[in-house]
C-alpha cells in the first residue's frame, strides 16, 4: 500500500488548503481506493495556522479577548502536549476590523496577551505563536501590557498599548510574574525584516494595514524610539535581530522581553509535527500552492517540503496557479515535478475565482495522478 501525504499551502485570495487537500485526496482515492493517505494544513505563520496543528490530540479554548480596536470578542487557541498554540490572525488579525476602520496607529495586539495570561493560569509553560496576518505595529506593547507590563509618558502616565503611543514611552515597568520567566515563547515567522527602516516593519507592512504615508513615517520613528529604549535598558539591539520587525515588530517586542525565539514557520511545523520521521516512510508528497516563484525559492513553506523530500530521495509533485521561478532552481529544490493548473488564457482575476480554481485543480491533478498512482 502507497503512503501518500498531501500537504498543500492556500492559493491566497482562493483555494484554503484545507480544500486543494481534500480535492486531491478525493481524486487519490478515485483512482487508487488502498491508498494509506495523511493530510497536512500548511502555514508558516499566518492563515490556517491553528488548523495546521489540530490533531485528535489537541484541545481547543475559547476565551473572552480584546480585538485589535480594544472590543470585546470570543478568541481561541489550543493546547496539544502541553504547548499552547496561538494564532496572531485570530487574535489582533486585519480580518477581524472593516476595512474602514483599519489603522495601525490605534490597533493593539492585546488580544494575543490575553490568551497567553489565560494559558498561563492553566499551567501552560510553552508557547507556539504563529505572528502573521496581524493588524497591528505596536511592538507588542498590547500582548506585554496584558502580561502586566506597564508603558509610562514622561508625566508618569499610562500610554495606551498602540502603535500611536510608541513614539511617547518615557519608560517600561516589567511585572513581577514568575510565570513569565518560566516561560518559552516560540514565534514562528515568515520574514526576515527589520525592526525598523525602509525594510522594517512601518515601511514595509503598515500600509497594507491601513497606514498613509504620514502614518508610515510615525510608526517609523516610535519603532527607532522603543528600539533606542531597548538598546539603553537591555544592551539588546534588535535591528539585529532578523525577523524582529515582523507582526508591526511584534516579534522584536517578545524578543526583548520575554523568553522569545523566532523561527522559520516551516521550520517549527517540521520539528512539531515529526515530519522527517513521517516522510520516511512515504512513498510520495503532493504539494502545492498560489504560484511557485522566487518567494518559493527563498525558503517559503513548500521549499520545506522540498528539501525534506530531496533528503530522503522521495518524489513530491507541486500543482500552482501559475509558475514563474526558474524551473532548474525549482528542481534543484527538490521539487520532481510541477504543474500549473490553468487550462487555458484566462485572466487572473477570473483564474483566482474559488470555483474556478477548484475545478482547475481537480481536473489538472486528476490526470496528472493516474501517471503515479
Amino acid at each position: 500500500m502507497k503512503n501518500i501525504l498531501i500537504a498543500f499551502d492556500s492559493f491566497k485570495g482562493s483555494i484554503t488548503s484545507d480544500e486543494a487537500n481534500g480535492i486531491v485526496e478525493s481524486n487519490c482515492k478515485k483512482i487508487n481506493p488502498n491508498l494509506n493517505i495523511q493530510k497536512l494544513i500548511l502555514s508558516d505563520g499566518g492563515e490556517g495556522f491553528l488548523e495546521t496543528y489540530r490533531s485528535k490530540d489537541s484541545k481547543s479554548i475559547q476565551v473572552q479577548i480584546h480585538n485589535p480596536l480594544d472590543e470585546l470578542i470570543l478568541g481561541k487557541y489550543l493546547i496539544r502536549n502541553n504547548t499552547a498554540f496561538l494564532s496572531l490572525a485570530d487574535t489582533s488579525g486585519l480580518t477581524l476590523i472593516p476595512e474602514d476602520k483599519r489603522n495601525p496607529e490605534l490597533t493593539s495586539t492585546r488580544g494575543l496577551g490575553d490568551c497567553v495570561v489565560h494559558s498561563l493560569n492553566r499551567g501552560i509553560r510553552r508557547f507556539v505563536i504563529g505572528i502573521g496576518g496581524s493588524a497591528t505595529n505596536d511592538a507588542g506593547m498590547g500582548a506585554l501590557s496584558s502580561l502586566g507590563f506597564r508603558f509610562l509618558d514622561r508625566k508618569g502616565s499610562l500610554l495606551p498599548p498602540c502603535g500611536k503611543s510608541l513614539t511617547s514611552i518615557h519608560k517600561i515597568i516589567e511585572p513581577h510574574f514568575p510565570e513569565l520567566t518560566e516561560s518559552e515563547f516560540l514565534l514562528a515567522c515568515d520574514v526576515n525584516n527589520p525592526f525598523y527602516g525602509k525594510k522594517g516593519a512601518a515601511y514595509v507592512y503598515s500600509p497594507q494595514k491601513g497606514a498613509d504615508p504620514e502614518i508610515v513615517v510615525q510608526l517609523d520613528r516610535g519603532l527607532r524610539h522603543f528600539h533606542r529604549l531597548v538598546k539603553k535598558t537591555k544592551d539588546l539591539d534588535l535591528q539585529k535581530i532578523p525577523g524582529s520587525g515582523a507582526a508591526g515588530g511584534l516579534a522584536g517586542g517578545l524578543f526583548a522581553y520575554l523568553n522569545s525565539k523566532i523561527i522559520p514557520g516551516m521550520n517549527l511545523l517540521i520539528n512539531e509535527m515529526n515530519l522527517e520521521e513521517k516522510f520516511r516512510d512515504l512513498d510520495l508528497i503532493l504539494t502545492g500552492e498560489g504560484c511557485l516563484d522566487n518567494q518559493t525559492l527563498n525558503g517559503k513553506t513548500i521549499s520545506a517540503l522540498a528539501g525534506l523530500a530531496k533528503k530522503y530521495s522521495k518524489p513530491i509533485l507541486a500543482f500552482a496557479g501559475s509558475i514563474s521561478g526558474n524551473p532548474e532552481q525549482l528542481h534543484a529544490l527538490g521539487l520532481t515535478a510541477f504543474f500549473s493548473i490553468c487550462r487555458g488564457p484566462s485572466s487572473m482575476e477570473a483564474s483566482m475565482q474559488k470555483e474556478i480554481a477548484k475545478k482547475n485543480l481537480e481536473l489538472t491533478s486528476f490526470e496528472i495522478l493516474k501517471l503515479v498512482l
